[in-house]
């Protein structure tokens, strides 16, 4: 047994840090003896060559003293001080709570325990012993992974302390907090994503990251789920991101779906012509639908005149229409781009607005349903107007993309109406200016 470091007797933390190794697998362990109770409790284990010692001093000599307290200076109203664990690390004190309360008669201050005289003492004590491995864990892996750690950081590794493994509730938490950067209907694609790839297997960790995974998750979604090309594309696409974001972050070093296994497809953008956009404005005059479905129905009509994505459509107001004139800055390009659109409202808009305020002048145009809701409702409305297109909420947009270019061919027109940033994001309804000359060049052919 060989002896790698001795942080002496004060505090409870360290007493005797020791490597037991095991030849038979060429595995050491890291151990702690917990005050004169002499509990063993491992903390963690790695595989090491003989001529690691080098490496493994340096690790263990960044971990602290940690020492466990009870805030008697802090009682409740029963009377009990909260049990916390203690450490300074850059001259700075940082505590833990244990999530233990006892009175003071209950605390032994030499030994850092619950006293025998506590009907819980026993499993009070196995709290802290795992309270304090668990806080040992967070700088044994993040020294073994070279990384440092702020205060932050090790409260939350502490209080989630598989996080930093487990993928999947990591890719969790991660979503969570790009909320307000992207738009709801993007962190609602993005959770969709992560529960199909749990539903393939409940638990992924970090280290079972690989090709193979996602080549079999690919599978699934292909054989199992009966998912199309576009939609494999991109779930694993969601993944690819958040796994470069975990490598800029120094939890991976590498990203499995670099190669993605499946390409993406080009689909053709379903959009309604002139007439089939009448006849949906005829069944929207005739008032026969129940009113969520007439409600659904002028939002999607406001989007074939307009171009507006759903995520601009919630949010726009009364005070952004300056002479029948809309300026919005789209939510999903604010944050790269920035590019604001200035759209001339024509009768077929203002009229959906009209009936969406009534005499309001202030606050937000249009209140949507939920965006599932929404896609469902307009097939049914869809299917009801007799019109056989696949129609899909963004068919509004491409709708008016379509036919304001086949009425222009005006593509930088097209471009600032839609808030591209730039032409070759417009460039996808070029094959409409193509069409038209085909159609133009076989009328001169005949002459």
């Amino acid at each position: 047994m060989d002896r790698a470091s001795d942080y002496g007797s004060e505090g409870w933390g360290f007493e005797s840090l020791q490597v037991h190794k095991t030849s038979r697998y060429n595995e050491r362990f890291f151990c702690f003896m917990s005050g004169s109770k002499g509990y063993r409790r491992a903390l963690t284990h790695y595989k090491m060559e003989k001529n690691d010692n080098l490496h493994y001093k340096r690790i263990t000599e960044t971990i602290p003293i940690v020492k466990i307290r009870l805030r008697s200076d802090a009682l409740d109203r029963t009377g009990k001080g909260v049990i916390q664990l203690e450490l300074y690390r850059h001259h700075k004190k940082m505590t833990f709570s244990a999530g233990i309360k006892v009175e003071p008669k209950d605390w032994n201050e030499v030994t850092m325990r619950v006293r025998k005289s506590h009907p819980r003492h026993e499993d009070y004590n196995l709290i802290l012993d795992g309270a304090l491995a668990k806080l040992t864990n967070v700088f044994i892996k993040y020294r073994l992974q070279d990384k440092g750690l702020t205060y932050e950081l090790i409260k939350d590794e502490y209080e989630r302390p598989n996080t930093g493994f487990n993928y999947l509730e990591w890719l969790g938490i991660e979503i969570e907090s790009r909320r307000g950067e992207v738009t709801d209907s993007t962190i609602e694609q993005f959770n969709a994503h992560r529960m199909k790839l749990m539903e393939f297997k409940k638990t992924v960790s970090f280290a079972e990251l690989s090709e193979d995974l996602f080549a079999n998750f690919n599978k699934h979604m292909k054989v199992k789920l009966k998912n199309e090309s576009n939609t494999r594309w991109n779930t694993l696409k969601t993944h690819r991101t958040f796994i470069n974001i975990a490598k800029r972050k120094g939890i991976v070093t590498f990203n499995p779906l670099d190669r993605m296994p499946v390409k993406r497809a080009q689909t053709d953008r379903v959009f309604l012509d002139n007439n089939e956009v009448k006849l949906l404005l005829d069944l929207y005059h005739k008032k026969t639908l129940t009113d969520t479905y007439q409600t659904v129905l002028r939002h999607f009509l406001f989007s074939c005149y307009t171009g507006l994505r759903v995520s601009d459509l919630e949010r726009i107001k009364m005070e952004d229409i300056v002479h029948n004139l809309l300026i919005v800055t789209a939510k999903k390009t604010r944050n790269s781009s920035g590019a604001t659109a200035r759209i001339p409202l024509v009768p077929g808009a203002l009229e959906m607005i009209a009936d969406e305020t009534g005499t309001r002048t202030k606050g937000v145009i249009f209140k949507l349903f939920s965006e599932p809701r929404m896609r469902t409702y307009i097939k049914l409305i869809v299917a009801h107007a007799k019109i056989s297109k696949k129609i899909t909420w963004n068919s509004g947009r491409h709708t008016f993309a379509t036919n304001f270019l086949k009425a222009t061919n005006n593509l930088a027109a097209l471009q600032k109406l839609l808030g591209h940033s730039s032409i070759s994001m417009s460039m996808v309804y070029a094959h409409i200016m193509t069409e038209d000359l085909e159609r133009e060049m076989d009328i001169f052919a005949k002459i």
